[in-house]
C-alpha cells in the first residue's frame, strides 16, 4: 500500500520558485500587500495580488508567491493545477498559509464572503474535458499550519494511489473547513481524502459521491486522528468504509450525518481496524453494507470503538444491519437503533462478536433479522463478554430470537425485553445472564410509528422513542450505569429512565417549562 507522496516540502520551494520567476518575466509589479493576496480568474489590473482589480488569475502562482502568516483569498471561478496535461501536477498548500474561496470580488473583510453564493471550484479535469482517465491524480496537497476554506473540490483521479481529492502526508495542524469534496475516485483508497500520519480539524464539510475500489470512499485514515465536526458523508462508495476508513487511529466525528454510503464488503459508513474511534451526536441513515458484509452502518475489527447520542436508522447489511463490533472492546451509551436490517444472517441492529462490548441507556425498535439465519433480530451476541444496562429492547423481529440471540455471555442489568420473562425465574437463559431489574412491561413509547418524529430531526422534543409519562421505564434505570445526560444533552438526575430519553416533568404549572430530571 502506497502512503502518499514523500516530496511535498520539494514541490512546494519548486513550485514557488517557477510562479516567482513567472511573475518577473511577466513584470508584474513586485509584493504589494499587508498578508492578504488576492485571485480573480478575470482581474486584468497589474497581477500582483495586493487588490481585487489587480489580482493574480492563476492561484498556482498566487501559492508560489505567498509567504507564512499570508491569506490566500479566492474568488468565485473554475482553477486547474494546470493549463497542461500533466497529471501529476497539485494545488501544492503552502505551510502556515491560509487559502479562503467564497469571494465576489469585491469583499473588504474575509468575514463578507458567502462560500454558497459564489462557489470556487478546484477542479482536476485537464486534458480533455470530462475525461476522466486523463485528470490529475490529487487535487489539493495539503501542508502543515495551513488553512483550506470555502472549496468546492472534484474531478481527482488517483487511479493507482490514494486520496483524488487531497492527500495529506504527515501533516500537522491543518485545517479544512466548509468544503465540498465531490466526484473524486481513487484506486488505491481514500477517493475524496487520504490521510497518513496526518490529523486534520476538517469542520463544516460535505463528502458527496466520491469512490474507490478499495477503502474509504470519502475519507481514508491511516495512523491518523483527524477531528470531524457538523460535516456530512453522503453517496459514498468503497469495498470497505463508504464513507470513511480507519486503520491503526483514533479519528472522532462530531454532530456528523452518514447517509446513503454504500460498501461492497464491510462498515456501509464506517470502517475501523485498530484504535479507538469515536462518533458522538452522529445520524446514520440509509447506508448499506453487502450481502456478506457486516455493519451497514459502522464496523470495527479488533479496535475500541465509542458511540454516544447516536441515532441508526434505516441502515442494512448481511450481518449486523447498523453495527458490528468484532474483537475489542465497544461502548454504546444513549444511542438510538431502529428500522435497520440483516438482510440475510445476524443481529438485525447489532452484532458483537467475541468483544467486550457495554451497552447503556439505548433504546432498540423496529428492526429485523431476515432469512434461514436471521437470528437476532435487535442484537446478536457470540463469545466475548457484554455488559448491557437500561436498555429497551422492543417491537424488533428475527427468524429466531426476535428481540436478542446470543451464543455468548452478555449480562443484562435493567432492561426492558419484550419476550424475556423479566428478572427472576421467568427469565429466557437463551439470552444470557439476567442482572437483575429486567422488566417486560411495555415501555410505551411516544410515537414509535414515528420515531424522529413530526418535525423529522433527531434528538428533538417530538421524538417517537422518547417515554410517555406513564412509562414504568421512568426512573427504572441503574443510576451507577447510566450516563450523565441522554442523547439530547438532557441531565439525569436520579433515578434516571431506561433506554435513550430522559423523560421532563413540569417545573412550574403557570409557565408550562419542563425540567429534565
Amino acid at each position: 500500500m502506497r502512503h502518499g507522496r514523500k516530496s511535498s516540502q520539494f514541490e512546494v520551494l519548486f513550485v514557488r520558485a517557477i510562479g516567482l520567476a513567472a511573475v518577473l518575466l511577466l513584470g508584474s509589479a513586485p509584493r504589494a500587500w499587508a498578508g492578504v493576496i488576492r485571485v480573480a480568474a478575470g482581474a486584468t489590473g497589474a497581477g500582483n495580488g495586493a487588490s481585487w482589480n489587480d489580482a493574480y488569475t492563476s492561484l498556482q502562482t498566487a501559492l508560489a508567491a505567498a509567504q507564512p502568516g499570508d491569506e490566500i483569498w479566492v474568488a468565485a471561478g473554475v482553477y486547474k493545477p494546470t493549463s497542461g496535461t500533466d497529471r501529476s501536477e497539485s494545488f501544492v498548500m503552502t505551510a502556515g498559509v491560509a487559502i479562503y474561496g467564497g469571494f465576489g470580488g469585491g469583499e473588504a473583510a474575509r468575514e463578507e464572503r458567502n462560500w454558497t453564493d459564489h462557489p470556487t471550484v478546484l477542479s482536476g479535469d485537464i486534458g480533455v474535458q470530462g475525461e476522466v482517465s486523463d485528470n490529475v491524480k490529487h487535487v489539493v496537497s495539503g501542508s502543515s499550519n495551513a488553512v483550506l476554506d470555502g472549496f468546492t473540490i472534484t474531478a481527482g483521479n488517483a487511479d493507482d494511489t490514494e486520496g483524488a481529492g487531497m492527500v495529506n502526508d504527515s501533516v500537522t495542524t491543518l485545517t479544512i473547513a466548509h468544503c465540498l469534496f465531490s466526484g473524486n475516485a481513487a484506486g488505491d483508497g481514500g477517493g475524496a481524502m487520504y490521510n497518513f500520519k496526518s490529523s486534520p480539524l476538517v469542520a463544516g464539510c460535505t463528502f458527496a459521491g466520491n469512490s474507490t475500489a478499495t477503502y474509504g470512499g470519502g475519507l481514508f485514515n491511516v495512523y491518523a486522528s483527524p477531528a470531524l465536526t457538523d460535516c456530512v458523508f453522503t453517496g459514498n462508495t468503497a469495498l470497505s468504509g463508504g464513507g470513511m476508513y480507519n486503520a491503526y487511529g483514533s479519528p472522532a466525528a462530531t454532530n456528523c450525518t452518514f447517509n446513503n454510503n454504500t460498501a461492497g464488503g464491510d462498515g456501509g459508513g464506517i470502517y475501523s481496524y485498530g484504535g479507538s474511534p469515536a462518533a458522538t451526536d452522529c445520524t446514520f441513515s440509509g447506508n448499506t453494507a453487502g450481502d456478506g458484509g457486516n455493519g451497514g452502518a459502522i464496523t470495527s475489527n479488533i479496535s475500541s470503538p465509542t458511540a454516544a447520542n447516536c441515532v441508526f436508522s434505516g441502515n442494512s447489511s448481511g450481518n449486523s444491519g447498523a453495527m458490528a463490533s468484532v474483537g475489542g472492546s465497544a461502548m454504546v451509551r444513549n444511542c438510538v437503533f431502529t428500522g435497520n436490517t440483516a438482510t440475510i444472517g445476524y443481529g438485525g441492529a447489532m452484532g458483537n462478536y467475541s468483544n467486550t462490548a457495554t451497552i447503556v441507556n439505548c433504546t432498540f425498535n423496529g428492526n429485523k433479522a431476515e432469512g434461514a439465519y436471521g437470528w437476532g433480530g435487535a442484537l446478536y451476541n457470540t463469545g466475548g463478554a457484554q455488559t448491557i444496562a437500561n436498555c429497551i429492547f422492543w417491537g424488533d423481529n428475527a427468524t429466531e430470537g426476535p428481540e436478542i440471540y446470543s451464543n455468548g455471555g452478555p449480562t443484562f442489568s435493567h432492561c426492558v425485553i419484550e419476550g424475556s420473562g423479566g428478572s427472576g425465574e421467568f427469565w429466557n437463559t437463551v439470552l444470557g445472564t439476567d442482572g437483575g431489574g429486567n422488566t417486560i412491561e411495555d415501555p410505551l413509547f411516544a410515537d414509535a410509528a414515528n420515531p424522529a418524529g413530526s418535525d423529522g430531526v433527531w434528538r428533538t422534543g417530538d421524538d417517537g422513542l422518547a417515554l410517555q409519562p406513564v412509562s414504568r421505564c421512568i426512573d427504572g434505570a441503574l443510576a451507577d450505569a447510566a450516563p450523565a445526560t441522554d442523547i439530547a444533552g438532557h441531565p439525569r438526575v436520579g433515578p434516571p429512565d431506561i433506554g435513550a430519553y430522559e423523560s421532563p416533568e413540569p417545573l412550574s404549572a403557570a409557565t408550562g417549562w419542563t425540567l429534565y430530571r
